[in-house]
């Protein structure tokens, strides 16, 4: 739904409210529910006020090298920082352990947005502690970090597709976070990973309770219009649909929105009929494009003449599920290279060496693709990447537009 993506662009790059996330989503504590500890790891960061630490620190790290206090303050920074990751980490890892469901009854911007911003802060303190972890020397730690993650990131994909834009963030600050340190890994670390990425990949995206949070996102939003013309005064500015909303009675409002739900939910069937079919048949039947800018940009409409105007035009607010098709799946195109770089990287424990080719290790096609996965050996470094599809070009691991950006796994942190 593009209204909502435009709202959560704005939402999340704001700071939350003072009073808890548990006080803003309006629900009873339930200790069954990983989602609460997720919360919980919500409240530790925003309690740490984080994102300030490490404005702190970027100003520190343009400064001059030689500035008194510089290295002394940057090692506190960091070991702060690292506390703080790590404290919203085990909560994390305690909510992984248990069923995670959206505990909400009703679906709305002061809800739903806080939280989600709460959760892209956590998995920006995974990073930290990531690579608090790798600075330490424990590989082995920071892979257990990486695996958590990832199962976090896919159990808060489970509300409006804002949720899965917000998972997809996640998982792409832990891979790029591992990426330059692959080759220090052992052979235990990577069976940590393996088993992470290859739980990923067992798991598919849940594009039917996204499709049902939506739909309850817009039946919450024609209730609310049912009182609307209470709601506005003169003064008030309001746009055309609104403004024609306002001279109807209760009873039209809920004929039109009757009529939604119904061609809504007829539409959700199709496309979920291809989004729980085999992955590689969401990228034959759908052609992968950058979006234009200008589809996030709310198009003027003309002034409804009639309610089935009015239906017409909040239908074509709503964004198809397909919208994620090509964010998702490139997502599980760098899973998948992260699984296969753990393969690559436990045959050189073995051997000593790298694989010549890929299908020494692997002979999988990428599903993203439609072709092999492409492995390119330089001594000892390698590079491995999907061909991607469309204009967004190669991926790898760490993502990257530009098809010239790559660089060979073994170059060490940029």
């Amino acid at each position: 739904m593009i209204v909502l993506a435009i709202a959560a662009a704005i939402t999340l790059g704001m700071q939350d409210e003072p009073k808890s996330l548990r006080e803003q989503i309006g629900v009873p504590y339930d200790a069954s529910n990983g989602f609460f500890d997720y919360i919980d790891a919500a409240e530790i960061v925003r309690a740490a006020d984080l994102s300030e630490l490490e404005r702190e620190y970027t100003e520190l790290l343009n400064q001059p090298v030689k500035a008194k206090g510089r290295k002394e303050r940057l090692a506190e920074l960091r070991q702060r920082m690292a506390r703080v990751a790590e404290q919203a980490m085990v909560r994390v890892r305690i909510g992984n352990q248990k069923q995670v469901w959206d505990p909400r009854i009703k679906v709305d911007v002061t809800t739903l947005f806080p939280e989600l911003s709460g959760f892209r802060a956590v998995a920006k303190a995974g990073r930290h502690a990531i690579l608090y972890r790798l600075s330490q020397g424990d590989s082995r730690g920071a892979a257990r970090l990486v695996a958590d993650g990832l199962s976090f990131s896919q159990n808060i994909a489970s509300g409006p597709l804002i949720s899965l834009l917000v998972s997809l963030a996640a998982d792409a600050i832990y891979l790029a976070a591992i990426e330059p340190y692959l080759m220090s890994f052992s052979e235990a670390d990577l069976r940590v990973l393996s088993e992470a990425a290859t739980a990923f990949l067992a798991r598919p995206p849940m594009f039917r309770r996204i499709a049902e949070a939506e739909t309850r996102f817009y039946r919450e939003m024609f209730e609310s219009w049912k009182d609307e013309g209470k709601k506005y005064t003169e003064e008030d500015e309001a746009d055309q649909t609104t403004e024609y909303l306002k001279k109807l009675t209760p009873e039209r409002i809920e004929k039109m929105a009757v009529q939604i739900m119904r061609r809504m939910a007829l539409e959700d069937e199709k496309e979920l009929k291809v989004l729980e079919s085999p992955e590689a048949n969401w990228y034959a039947k759908i052609r992968l494009t950058d979006p234009p800018e200008e589809d996030f940009v709310e198009k003027e409409e003309p002034p409804p003449k009639n309610d089935q105007d009015v239906v017409d035009q909040l239908l074509r607010l709503r964004s198809s599920l397909f919208i994620m098709v090509e964010p998702v799946g490139i997502r599980r195109a760098q899973v998948r290279l992260l699984l296969l770089h753990t393969k690559i990287l436990q045959y050189r424990w073995s051997y000593r060496r790298l694989p010549k080719t890929l299908a020494e290790v692997d002979a999988s096609i990428d599903p993203l693709s439609g072709k092999p996965f492409r492995y390119e050996v330089n001594g000892m470094n390698y590079r491995l990447w999907s061909e991607g599809r469309g204009p967004r070009g190669e991926v790898e691991l760490r993502y990257r537009r530009a098809k010239s950006a790559g660089t060979a796994v073994g170059d060490g942190p940029p």
